[in-house]
């Protein structure tokens, strides 16, 4: 499923730096169980946790891997509990966080999430937000059940960062059994103007897993000064 660009909109995702499932290893763990694909059902769209009002938006700049990132973790604050007020106050410093990578290219995905994790993503005004639990997906398997867990992904694709929230069956799909089969819901950055409020649908499979990567989130601290 080709992306098509808007005018005066950009990508900007880097190759990954490390190998797939290295730097932040996917182990067998409680937070992520196998489940088959016979038994993924479709989710309901979570399109409605989106209540802070800032839009993110990558605005001409080649920094799709760090406001998809931001959308990642305010999503994931979201379903942790964050009141809309409080994500208000949570303005996330997308920009700064870019230029600590480079002032012109691209971010890759793995090199982005580590910096989270180790760092923090800064806040304007002061504070950061650190991943805490995040693990590097090994397959598209592993990134569907991680959904159906309820957990966020951010994944590349075409020299594009994204952050997929859930999936669903296909209208058009046969036999649910087949990675074919499945679409995401995701949530892009090229601002609210963009496909249905900044949302959007997207094949499993068109996941770049060896190229660009897949970022599963499970928990996050926020620190404020």
């Amino acid at each position: 499923m080709k992306l098509e660009i808007p005018e005066h909109r950009a990508k900007g995702l880097l190759p990954r730096e490390s190998r797939v499932g290295e730097l932040f290893p996917c182990a067998a763990i409680e937070r992520i169980p196998a489940v088959s694909l016979a038994e993924w059902a479709s989710q309901a769209n979570i399109r409605w946790l989106e209540k802070w009002q800032r839009d993110y938006d990558q605005n001409g700049y080649s920094a799709c891997t760090i406001f998809g990132l931001a959308h990642a973790i305010l999503f994931l604050l979201a379903k942790m509990g964050f009141t809309p007020e409080e994500l208000d106050k949570i303005n996330l410093d997308c920009i700064g966080f870019y230029h600590r990578f480079t002032n012109r290219g691209g971010v890759a995905l793995d090199a982005a999430i580590a910096r989270a994790m180790t760092d923090g993503f800064p806040i304007v005004g002061g504070g950061v937000v650190k991943i805490t639990e995040a693990y590097d997906a090994t397959s598209l398997e592993q990134i569907g059940t991680a959904l159906q867990a309820g957990h966020t992904a951010i994944f590349g694709a075409d020299v594009h960062c994204q952050c997929a929230l859930t999936i669903e069956l296909s209208p058009k799909a046969s036999d649910k059994t087949k990675l074919s089969a499945w679409l995401m819901d995701v949530r892009n950055s090229w601002a609210r103007s963009f496909g249905e409020n900044g949302f959007h649908k997207m094949d499993l499979t068109d996941i770049e897993l060896d190229r660009y990567g897949c970022g599963i989130f499970c928990d996050a601290v926020v620190e404020m000064p």
